[in-house]
């Protein structure tokens, strides 16, 4: 068992396949089995957070990566919501996550610890893998962002 594990009843999913979520919306996926299936539970962790692909280019099968945090000590609702993307381009927003903003860090040990000052105390906040193929993110050759505009157009959803 490993310390990530995404929550889902559906067995139809498979721990080493991507959680694509737009696919499970278009298959006719209700909004609450999708948003159950996205749920992510880490060992030793006591925390709200979902993640997964949406798809952003069906013909390159190019899929963003992200992880998003409800804000922790406000109702979501209330929260601004933050979207989160490291610099470069190139280099992935687990970076921010874990390293920078995120509600935990990886220690000295290689566990995942509560980090105590946070951005997701207040704000939601939705951490993106982008450009495709940086991160977690991916797609088949040719399918690589090569301009700003590729970058926008795949973030615009």
């Amino acid at each position: 068992m490993s310390a990530c594990e995404q929550t889902t009843e559906n067995s139809e999913l498979k721990a080493w396949q991507p959680l694509l979520l737009s696919q499970m919306l278009l298959k006719g996926r209700s909004p609450e089995e999708v948003l159950l299936a996205s749920q992510v539970n880490l060992r030793g962790v006591d925390r709200v957070s979902y993640s997964g692909y949406i798809t952003v280019d069906q013909h390159y099968d190019s899929n963003l990566f992200f992880w998003f945090f409800p804000a922790s000590e406000i109702l979501p609702e209330d929260s601004p919501l933050l979207i989160y993307l490291n610099g470069g381009p190139g280099n992935s927003s687990m970076i921010g996550l874990f390293e920078e903003v995120g509600p935990f860090f990886v220690n000295e040990d290689g566990h995942v610890t509560e980090r105590p000052v946070h951005w997701t105390k207040t704000f939601s906040v939705v951490f993106i893998d982008n450009p495709v193929n940086v991160g977690f993110s991916y797609c088949q050759p040719g399918g690589e962002s090569k301009t700003n505009q590729d970058v926008a157009d795949n973030l615009y959803m």
